[in-house]
């Protein structure tokens, strides 16, 4: 005979907007993450090719959809990416991440008060 735990459920309320999800403060995000964000920095239009032993091959395929979100959106994904540029693939059992530097921020504009 197996004993089931019942489950008890609480309702909390309604919220207009959900809240953001952020970090504790002074977070940096998973240092494997941090790593691979700076090589791949380090050479730019290059496709780099990684695999993560902290983690399964599964959470390094949905890894790449996560870089592909913190890229293009500033949100969600992976915390490391959360800048345009970024683009991540899962080939043959192998994490792809590329990096091409977006036009507008490589190039400054500084705008000049006329005296």
């Amino acid at each position: 005979m197996s004993t089931t735990k019942k489950t008890t459920v609480r309702f909390l309320g309604t919220v207009e907007d959900l809240p953001e999800a952020n970090l504790p403060r002074g977070s940096k995000g998973a240092s494997h993450w941090n790593e691979i964000a700076a090589a791949v920095k380090a050479k730019p239009g290059v496709w780099c090719k990684f695999q993560v032993s902290e983690i399964s091959v599964n959470a390094q395929r949905a890894a790449a959809s996560g870089i592909n979100l913190a890229s293009k959106n500033g949100k969600g994904g992976i915390l490391a990416f959360r800048e345009p540029g970024f683009a991540g693939a899962f080939r043959e059992g192998v994490l792809h991440v590329r990096y091409d530097a977006p036009a507008e921020a490589s190039v400054r504009k500084i705008k000049r008060s006329a005296a």
